[in-house]
């Protein structure tokens, strides 16, 4: 990663998120570095629920692909 970029995915109060794994939009094909998906759990400590979110490695859109 080139420069100082930052940002901050924000997933609200008393929710925790694992370490997200990157899954390409096509496997086996060579595309941008970010061409694919996050895929992360999230942990709601208020619930005591987890989901999984997937999201936009390109965009990192606060909204997520799936949950």
């Amino acid at each position: 990663v080139g420069g100082n970029v930052t940002g901050i995915y924000d997933l609200g109060p008393g929710r925790f998120g694992s370490e997200a794994v990157f899954v390409p939009k096509e496997p086996g094909v060579s595309g941008e570095e970010d061409d694919g998906y996050l895929i992360f759990f999230v942990h709601d400590e208020n619930t005591g629920k987890s989901e999984v979110n997937v999201i936009d490695a390109k965009t990192m859109s606060a909204d997520p692909v799936a949950v």
